[in-house]
């Protein structure tokens, strides 16, 4: 019985140790489809630009994310645009302080916001 209880404290000091690390895994993992969002949206304006000669024509793009973890807003002119996702409030991503914001614009300039924006993109 006393190997029992243990190997069951074992096990819980384990897990409560892995647990933090493996919901960051998940926080990061999650990041993607951030960057999924404003990726596929940021080709679609590429196309409609090639197609109408503007980015603020008939594009259709997507304001939330396959997943529903992100929702993204859109500063367009007639030759530049900015894309931002930022996390759905409510989500775990909403307690992700190390990549608050994402950000891509018509040049190709990736940026994010939160305490590790280096390594969010």
């Amino acid at each position: 019985m006393i190997e029992l209880l243990i190997a069951v404290a074992i096990i819980g000091i384990l897990a409560s140790l892995a647990l933090p690390g493996y919901q960051q895994y998940i926080q990061g993992v999650r990041r993607d489809d951030a960057r999924h969002l404003l990726l596929m949206n940021a080709q679609r304006l590429q196309r409609c630009f090639t197609l109408e000669g503007v980015y603020n024509g008939d594009c259709v793009t997507r304001v939330t994310s396959n997943d529903g973890y992100y929702s993204m807003t859109s500063e367009k002119t007639a030759n530049t645009f900015e894309l931002t996702a930022t996390p759905v409030a409510g989500t775990s991503q909403a307690k992700d302080s190390k990549c608050t914001q994402f950000t891509y614009d018509n040049t190709g300039l990736r940026a994010a916001t939160g305490t590790d924006s280096d390594r969010c993109w």
